[in-house]
């Protein structure tokens, strides 16, 4: 699992955003500590970065357990956990240095993935998915048999200040292709928000 290179918050709210449900979210001083059974999205915001996400369909969005983790949010199947969950998903970001291209920092994950992979993990481009915010995703494909985690989906998409990793990872082949479907439904409800940034929050 990738780690977070920063420290995130999550607002999270139910039901579909309007721009008055943003604003509020926004300035939101003490987030839920708890998910409900409604449709589940949520602002999460950074030191410089702030986006809208969506749970898919029968899924959980759990920031709590995303922060025990040092992960900006995890989701996993409504009626399971994130410890025993076969196929779960989550998000990660990693900071855009001056310089440095998306193309290389895809090409260095996948790299540090090989060097701490088996033997036989495979790795190949999938199709693109396009997010809400008319990001590219750059999609791969881990397959590792020798692995715990068998199976992984990884979008890399790039907004103009952090690249977000979109992560679906699963113990089988079996529960992976079942969760595609989620995986791309979650990188389409990713949206970049243009924010202005005070001490590190959105105001």
């Amino acid at each position: 699992m990738r780690s977070s290179t920063s420290i995130f918050n999550l607002v999270l709210m139910c039901c579909t955003f309007t721009l008055a449900e943003v604003s509020m979210a926004q300035k939101a001083a003490t987030p839920p500590k708890s998910t409900s059974e409604a449709e589940q999205g949520g602002i999460v915001y950074g030191s410089n970065f702030a986006y809208m996400i969506s749970a898919p369909k029968g899924w959980i969005m759990d920031d709590v357990k995303a922060r025990q983790l040092g992960l900006s949010v995890l989701f996993y199947r409504r009626g399971e956990t994130w410890e025993k969950g076969n196929a779960v998903m989550y998000v990660n970001a990693v900071g855009r240095k001056k310089g440095v291209s998306t193309a290389k920092v895809i090409a260095d994950d996948i790299a540090e993935t090989k060097k701490n992979g088996g033997l036989r993990l495979t790795v190949r481009l999938d199709k693109p998915v396009a997010s809400e915010a008319q990001s590219k995703a750059t999609t791969y494909l881990f397959h590792d048999v020798d692995a715990k985690t068998i199976d992984e989906r990884i979008s890399y998409v790039e907004t103009p200040t952090v690249i977000l990793l979109i992560v679906l990872t699963s113990k089988t082949t079996k529960d992976f292709k079942k969760s595609v479907a989620d995986h791309k439904t979650l990188v389409q409800s990713e949206h970049f928000l243009e924010i202005k940034f005070e001490n590190g929050k959105p105001n």
